[in-house]
């Protein structure tokens, strides 16, 4: 007989009392399974149901056994008792589940600044193995306010607890509310005070937390908030209406204040030019609060022009110090982008980036072109002209007719010109025939029967003044 068969017979076999109270107790049964559900899963011999009932019904999977009432289960008293027995993925599965009265509440252990209430507790027990699971569901009671927001509370390895908001699920708040739930952390602890003063239209959208009731200790707690606004950082840099923000405490309760950490981030669209641009901004506080933004991790964008970048760094006078043609160069795929600012000052500090391209830079037009090149720039104290600098390299390979030479063009603190460097490839020739004939186009022509002088491996280096930016 199938296990979920002998379940169900043995349960119709118990005997009710004539208040219709129901007494599950192992040693009425001989499956083992029905014992390790009564000791391992509910830790006790027996389980009294007031008033219960028991009910069966035919699934897909196979027969299941419904039985409910009300009574004590796993040291809370008074509840609501559900308990199933059904078949699942091809094993019994016992599940009991128990509601509380709808007007308690209770403190969370260790996040002392969350009360919850309409609380729902489920325990399962697998056939196989026994594999127990434990969650909660309940809903945040907001303080002072009647805001509900529903989460789900799960069992972690070791002692640990996770909690996070049930899924799908978006919840208007208040921001005096939202501060009640960072353990009355001020918003301007998170995110600058020139973005807090405009923000509006909060809808909380994610909670997630860790913590451990043994060791008494939050490892971790974070709250996502969708607001309907955008943010002008600085000029030319202005998010777009419906910012996200991710506001996290580290080690909240932890006694020692240095390892306590508030982290917010900031994630919303940049219109660069016609181009949207999804970033992210952020910044963590510790004696200092360094504010930066950057591309989101997995995207990918493409920029009509270099000059769309740059134009960050400066107006149309730092626009027309760039080497001649490196404005222009079309189809910019950018790899990393972070630009540093002081929201205070309401101005960009730095900006750093790396972008590939398939297109060439004609560094000297008709002789010196470079094509499918990598790039990577970092510029300082971009407000002040005077004392900008400009740092960065640029990787690529020149082509003599068809022989690639391996080139790069870079600028270093140690080095006020952009230093030219190249190379062949290992193990390529290229004669000095060929060269000439490649680069000045017949318009210099070597004495008939001279000896070509090839060249292998070759490195060549020059500084130009004229690059200086």
């Amino acid at each position: 007989m199938l296990l979920i068969e002998e379940l169900l017979a043995a349960i119709e076999e118990l005997p009710s009392d004539e208040n219709g109270d129901l007494i599950l107790q192992a040693s009425d049964f001989r499956l083992d399974f029905m014992k390790a559900f009564l000791a391992r899963l509910l830790k006790v011999e027996s389980l009294t149901l007031t008033k219960a009932s028991v009910k069966t019904k035919e699934t897909p999977s196979g027969n299941s056994i419904a039985i409910t009432g009300s009574g004590d289960l796993l040291g809370y008293s008074k509840l609501g008792i559900s308990i199933v027995f059904d078949i699942q993925d091809g094993e019994v599965v016992g599940t009991a589940s128990g509601t509380f009265d709808p007007l308690s509440t209770m403190t969370l252990p260790v996040l002392t600044w969350i009360k919850v209430g309409d609380i729902v507790l489920t325990t399962s027990i697998r056939e196989r193995y026994e594999l127990i699971t434990l969650a909660f569901k309940a809903n945040i009671l907001v303080q002072g306010t009647g805001t509900r927001i529903p989460i789900e509370i799960e069992t972690q390895p070791g002692s640990e607890w996770r909690f996070s908001m049930a899924e799908g699920t978006e919840q208007g708040i208040t921001p005096e509310e939202l501060v009640s739930l960072l353990s009355e952390h001020r918003l301007d602890s998170f995110i600058p005070p020139s973005l807090v003063s405009i923000l509006k239209g909060f809808k909380i959208n994610g909670i997630e937390a860790t913590f451990d009731p043994q060791r008494g200790t939050v490892p971790y707690f974070s709250i996502g908030v969708s607001v309907t606004n955008g943010w002008d950082i600085a000029p030319r840099v202005c998010l777009k209406p419906g910012l996200q923000l991710n506001l996290t405490l580290i080690e909240p309760t932890n006694p020692d204040p240095d390892s306590r950490v508030v982290v917010g981030s900031v994630a919303g669209i940049f219109a660069l030019g016609e181009v949207k641009i999804p970033i992210f901004i952020g910044a963590t506080y510790g004696d200092t609060a360094s504010w930066s933004f950057g591309l989101q991790p997995g995207h990918n964008v493409i920029l009509p022009s270099f000059s769309s970048l740059l134009g960050l760094a400066g107006g149309k006078d730092f626009l027309d110090r760039l080497p001649s043609g490196l404005r222009d160069i079309p189809k910019i795929k950018i790899d990393t982008l972070r630009v540093d600012f002081d929201p205070a000052k309401n101005e960009l500090t730095r900006l750093s980036f790396g972008i590939q391209t398939t297109s060439s830079w004609p560094i000297i037009a008709g002789y010196f072109e470079m094509v499918s090149f990598l790039m990577e720039f970092e510029i300082t104290n971009l407000t002040d002209s005077s004392s900008r600098t400009i740092l960065g390299e640029v990787r690529s390979l020149f082509l003599i007719g068809s022989i690639p030479i391996l080139c790069s063009i870079e600028k270093t603190e140690e080095d006020s010109d952009w230093a030219i460097s190249g190379g062949l490839p290992p193990g390529v020739t290229v004669g000095i025939v060929q060269i000439a004939v490649a680069l000045f186009e017949g318009k210099i022509a070597l004495p008939k029967g001279s000896p070509d002088i090839f060249l292998l491996g070759a490195q060549y280096y020059r500084h130009s003044q004229s690059k200086k930016l």
